[in-house]
C-alpha cells in the first residue's frame, strides 16, 4: 500500500528484530513493519518523529525520536521512556539489553542501565548525529561541524583532528575496510582511522 509519510534515509533507520520481521520509521510516528510478505503500518503510541532504531542482542526494538522520548518493544507490547533531557536524539547503540546509549541534539548523550535513561552533561554544543562502537566497549558520538568523541575506560573525551564535515553515519572496520572506523559524511565524504583523544 501507500504511506504518506516521509521515511528515514539513514543507515539506522531499519532494523530486523528477529529474522524476517524488519521494522523502518519515520516522521510523525510513522512506523512500518515487514511480516515477510507485507508491510503495515504499526502504533508505538506517539506522533513524534522517529530519527533511529536499534535492536539489542535480546531482540528487543527501540525507537528514539524527538523531544528526548524512546519506545521499546519486546515482541508483544511497547513501553515508553523519557531520556531525562527534552532534547531531540538521533542515534542509538548497545551492547546488551542493560547497556545503550543514545544521542542528539546539543551535544546530548543518555545511558540506559536495564531501567532508566539517566543523561549526562553535555561535551559540547554541537549536534550529535550518530553513534557507534569500535571494539564492542570504545564508543565514537560523532555529528555537525565533523565533532567526534569518544569513550574509553568509562570516561567520554573529544577527539583530535575532527574531519571538518558534518558526520551522519560511523561503522567499525573489518579486513579491508578503510580503518578501525569510518565516518560518512554530505556527498560521500569519508574519513577513517584510529585517532587521539583529549579531554
Amino acid at each position: 500500500g501507500f504511506f504518506a509519510a516521509r521515511l528515514l534515509a539513514a543507515d539506522d533507520s531499519v532494523a530486523e528484530r528477529v529474522p524476517g520481521e524488519v521494522w523502518i520509521a519515520g516522521d510523525n510516528g510513522t512506523l512500518l513493519a515487514w511480516n515477510g510478505t507485507g508491510f503495515s503500518l504499526q502504533d508505538a503510541g506517539t506522533s513524534l518523529s522517529f530519527h533511529a532504531l536499534w535492536v539489542s542482542p535480546s531482540s528487543e526494538l527501540w525507537l528514539v525520536a524527538d523531544s528526548g522520548v524512546l519506545r521499546r518493544f519486546d515482541g508483544k507490547t511497547w513501553a515508553s521512556f523519557g531520556a531525562g533531557a527534552a532534547q531531540n536524539l538521533f542515534s542509538m547503540h548497545g551492547s546488551s539489553a542493560s547497556e545503550a546509549w543514545a544521542a542528539g541534539d546539543a551535544g546530548i548523550l543518555v545511558h540506559w542501565n536495564g531501567v532508566t535513561w539517566t543523561p549526562l552533561q553535555n561535551l559540547s554544543a554541537e549536534r550529535l548525529l550518530a553513534i557507534g562502537s569500535m571494539d564492542g566497549s570504545t564508543l565514537l558520538a560523532v555529528g555537525s561541524t565533523g565533532i567526534v568523541r569518544q569513550r574509553t575506560s568509562g570516561v567520554w573525551h573529544k577527539m583530535d583532528g575532527g574531519p571538518g564535515f558534518s558526520v551522519f553515519s560511523i561503522f567499525h572496520g573489518r579486513g579491508d575496510s578503510p580503518g578501525p572506523w569510518t565516518e560518512v559524511g554530505r556527498r560521500g565524504a569519508a574519513r577513517g582511522g584510529c585517532g587521539r583523544t583529549r579531554a
